[in-house]
């Protein structure tokens, strides 16, 4: 029985290795190898801690780490310990062994929550946790930006940005719905926007029995305990179709909207521009303002084109009102009534609107909805933390006090303004007009200092001046016809054009600046019997290991091998000198 006794040793210990395989090996980089000659290339799996997921890639042959797995089911199987969490990893010591917990009895830090029992139970972060984590646009690493969301605590709505690549922390989604589920503590309606309290739009409007909600709205319980008003499935279904939204679901060759006459689903009538060479419907530029005629809209059609798409003059501010019938010319402000201004819609067509709120220069509004929030100043709560409540630097129309908007600084100050007299800097507040012609209020901060934390400011009056230079030390693209850098949103991969993304420079502002992988020059071609191995950009990933695709001399992409690699190389063959 000896023997029976030491194969249920060897059981435990197999059972016990398998459990703990993900704190100690999934964590582990992917690692290609090199090739050998004696082993060819085979497609492996390994777990990428920051997907959540195991996928595919080409070993080479030899070397590598334990971090991979000969089919995805047994990747799967090993790292599942790591994919217990709705969001980040299970909490590990410092070796990498997963901590197990079981309720009251062996429980987890504070700051983590048990999910699971047993050797299956981990230590996963709370949601709150994770939620209050500020904005991180991550590292550059040589890939192109993507939009992600992150949840902004203080208005309770989750907001895209800008991810650069890599690192980065768990306030990080890939869709605006995965960022709701999993921290938003409000309802979150099936078919448009739940109902906003009439003090504050950044709040949702609860209901109960005793509190029903207004016409055309349904109370719904989200499992928090909180409620809020969504719009009926009456008033979803008897809405007309709007001919604004996009011309093509991304995840559907059709859409199909309810027509409340007919009783019956029907289908949307397409309109995009139709290119008369190609008898296709025209492709645009979303980063190009000017990429499709008048009166049709650049709008996407699936995740990797876009097309042109008869749409409806609208303003370009949420808050602005269309005068009816306001069609206007260019240039020419008494086309418009009083009260109104001649602005382009989305749409390049020009109407006329009533001015949009904006913030005074160097500042952003903070927008719910696309609409500027309204604040009262010197009201706690009133804004976030990281704005101000200021007064708006639009003109009011007729008959309407100046509005003051919850605003942001976006801009630093460079060159602050010193008065003649007393050769001393101004200090100011945003808002007040106190600054000299040619001056605006900044706040005055370091390059590394965040200006999110608002109340750690201190404003001066400072000179408007451009900069010049990204913060790798390239140059920006400029306007042709301004001669200044080309300004861009960071929170969109897809404004500035192709091999640039948007950068913040030194005075705070955004530009779109050149990759620096796209500046790098060819030391050494692969070669495929002497012809170059061609290859696509910067960021193609098909040249293989210890090469990059690398722009030659003739400005053609080709797969080059990387420095270090060719200077290893060397070392490895130099001779060895005895003296």
């Amino acid at each position: 029985m000896e023997w029976l006794q030491h194969i249920y040793m060897f059981a435990q210990l197999l059972y016990m290795g398998s459990a703990d395989l993900g704190g100690m090996l999934c964590r582990l980089p992917k690692d290609v190898g090199y090739a050998c000659g004696r082993l060819s290339s085979s497609t492996a799996y390994y777990f990428d801690s920051t997907e959540g997921k195991c996928l595919s890639f080409v070993f080479h042959g030899c070397g590598g780490n334990q971090n991979r797995f000969i089919n995805k089911q047994e990747c799967v199987d090993g790292c599942a310990a790591l994919t217990r969490c709705g969001k980040g990893l299970p909490l590990m010591d410092f070796a990498g062994n997963i901590k197990r917990c079981d309720g009251d009895k062996i429980p987890c830090p504070g700051t983590h929550e048990c999910h699971g029992a047993g050797m299956s139970s981990v230590c996963c972060i709370k949601p709150e946790r994770v939620c209050h984590l500020p904005i991180d646009n991550g590292n550059r690493c040589g890939v192109a930006p993507d939009t992600r969301f992150y949840f902004d605590s203080d208005s309770n709505t989750c907001r895209s940005f800008s991810y650069v690549g890599c690192g980065g922390n768990d306030n990080n989604f890939k869709t605006k719905g995965e960022c709701l589920q999993y921290c938003s503590t409000e309802v979150v309606c099936k078919r448009g926007d739940p109902l906003p309290d009439r003090y504050s739009i950044a709040k949702q409007m609860s209901c109960s029995r005793g509190s029903p909600c207004p016409s055309n709205y349904t109370c719904i319980k989200a499992t928090s305990g909180n409620s809020a008003c969504c719009p009926s499935q009456e008033m979803v279904c008897g809405a007309t179709y709007n001919p604004r939204e996009v011309c093509r679901n991304p995840l559907d060759n059709e859409l199909w909207t309810f027509e409340h006459k007919k009783g019956r689903c029907e289908k949307i009538p397409q309109k995009p521009h139709i290119n008369h060479h190609t008898a296709q419907p025209q492709l645009c530029d979303k980063s190009k303002r000017n990429s499709c005629p008048v009166g049709y809209e650049c709008m996407k059609s699936s995740p990797f084109a876009a097309i042109c798409c008869r749409s409806q003059p609208i303003c370009p501010g949420a808050e602005s009102i269309l005068q009816t019938g306001g069609k206007c010319e260019e240039g020419r402000a008494e086309s418009c009534a009083s009260g109104y201004t001649c602005q382009q819609a989305p749409n390049r067509e020009f109407v006329c609107c009533t001015p949009t709120l904006q913030c005074p220069s160097g500042m952003e509004a903070l927008r719910d909805g696309g609409r500027a929030r309204i604040c009262t100043p010197r009201v706690e709560g009133s804004c976030p933390s990281s704005h101000v409540c200021v007064v708006g630097s639009s003109p009011p129309s007729p008959g309407f006090r100046p509005k003051t908007l919850c605003c942001r600084p976006l801009q630093r100050c460079v060159v602050p303004y010193v008065e003649s007299l007393t050769k001393k800097t101004k200090r100011c507040f945003p808002g007040e007009n106190k600054c000299p012609s040619a001056t605006h209020c900044l706040p005055v901060a370091e390059p590394t200092e965040s200006l999110l934390n608002i109340k750690e400011l201190t404003f001066y009056c400072c000179h408007t001046v451009d900069v010049f230079s990204c913060s790798s030390g390239l140059q920006p693209l400029e306007d042709r016809s301004t001669k200044r850098p080309i300004k861009c949103e960071v929170a969109d991969p897809n404004s500035c054009p192709n091999e640039h993304f948007c950068d913040v420079l030194a005075d705070g502002t955004t530009a779109c600046c050149p990759f620096e992988a796209t500046q790098q020059t060819c030391v050494e071609a692969l070669t495929n019997y002497g012809d170059p191995i061609t290859c696509k950009g910067w960021d193609d990933p098909s040249c293989g290991h210890d090469s990059k695709c690398r722009k030659a001399t003739d400005g053609h992409y080709v797969c080059c091998r990387e420095v270090s690699s060719i200077f290893k190389e060397l070392a490895q063959n130099a001779p060895f000198i005895l003296f």
